[in-house]
């Protein structure tokens, strides 16, 4: 995170993650519609420090199929793979995974609990498993969007239980303040009872945390 006077919690297991965003993995760094594969040769060879987990944080390629058609998601996935691929080949080391892209992030599907929608939702979900197999970690996003408990509760297991279908490792990130779509909300810290809701679900039915 990005505060001051951080507390040291290495010696309670935690471990630096070092997340990679877009605009760094092209050169100039203005993201294009396909990946710079040259340029991200050499930042992966020469620019990018050594470091046990990654995360990759490319989030303009659309991969919903909910928006987007058959051939549009066909070649978003591999546009991400390509990059993954570059990862595996030049940091064959580390621990790799892609910030909240598979599954795809719904709070309003699973809260309302339609049917219909979240079946839409889970084969959606489910057209990204080539994706993920590409992938050491899958990194759920599970900002919190409302001051709503129980909502947040639906919304992180239905997105943690989509996560664990890929076969992987579930991570999920959260966020002590409120996401910046909420106008009303945003940047607000969480209050203590409802952070410690957040750490205990994901403690109960993830993997880890970020």
């Amino acid at each position: 995170m990005r505060f001051i006077d951080q507390p040291d919690l290495t010696d309670l297991g935690f471990k630096e993650i070092r997340v990679i965003y877009a605009a760094e993995m092209w050169r100039h760094k203005k993201v294009t519609e396909h990946p710079d594969v040259e340029y991200l040769k050499f930042y992966l060879n020469h620019k990018l420090e050594d470091s046990e987990y990654y995360c990759i944080d490319i989030e303009h390629w659309d991969t919903d199929n909910r928006r987007v058609d058959n051939e549009t998601l066909d070649a978003n996935i591999q546009k991400y793979i390509t990059v993954l691929d570059s990862f595996r080949k030049y940091k064959p080391n580390s621990i790799i995974g892609n910030y909240g892209m598979f599954p795809i992030r719904d709070y309003h599907v699973p809260v309302k609990g339609k049917d219909k929608d979240i079946k839409l939702w889970q084969t959606s979900n489910a057209k990204l498993q080539p994706l993920a197999d590409k992938a050491d970690i899958i990194y759920p996003s599970l900002y919190t969007f409302y001051k709503r408990p129980n909502g947040w509760e639906k919304y992180a297991i239905a997105n943690i239980n989509e996560a664990k279908k890929y076969g992987k490792k579930v991570i999920p990130f959260i966020w002590p303040q409120y996401h910046s779509s909420n106008k009303l909300r945003r940047y607000d810290h969480i209050d203590g009872e409802f952070w410690r809701q957040q750490l205990e679900i994901i403690y109960q039915h993830a993997d880890g945390v970020v």
